[in-house]
């Protein structure tokens, strides 16, 4: 199909389907400098406005914002620590995705649901894997701890009532 050089609307005859791909075989690259990683990276296809006059009186449902969804272990952003990459799971409503808010993220795998860090230095990464989500906070709570345990050695009671 013939798109006119500097866009415009394009016609084509009348089909029965019940899915339309679009591809852009030739594009032009139009390359943009990026400032946060001081590289030069294409720009994507732009794409106005997409009509389908036909489907124009089709009923529209509505979406349900306070729809719960969820994604399974491993369907979320991997965590890493130091050489241990840990998979995720993902829960939020649709009004979070829309919003692009915060959503509540578990490491799974691990022992209730926790990670245990040993002392020193930790280097911790949320590696941005291309699928839409991306770990951006990470909250590191502890535990607390006994109190310490009084020094070993002999002593000798003196009164019991203190």
């Amino acid at each position: 199909m013939q798109v006119p050089r500097n866009g415009g609307t394009v016609h084509f005859a009348p089909l029965r389907t019940n899915h339309v791909t679009f591809t852009f075989p030739k594009v032009k690259s139009i390359l943009s400098f990026d400032s946060l990683t001081s590289h030069l990276i294409p720009l994507p296809i732009g794409l106005a406005n997409l009509s389908f006059p036909a489907l124009d009186n089709l009923p529209i449902p509505a979406i349900d914002l306070q729809r719960q969804f969820s994604l399974k272990c491993g369907q979320g952003p991997p965590l890493q620590i130091g050489d241990v990459t840990y998979p995720t799971s993902v829960t939020g409503t649709v009004a979070e995705l829309y919003a692009l808010e915060p959503m509540s993220l578990v490491v799974c795998g691990a022992r209730n649901q926790q990670v245990t860090l040993g002392s020193g230095t930790q280097q911790l990464d949320a590696p941005y894997t291309g699928d839409g989500l991306r770990i951006t906070t990470v909250d590191l709570l502890g535990t607390r701890l006994a109190a310490p345990a009084p020094p070993r050695g002999n002593y000798t009671a003196t009164s019991l009532l203190g």
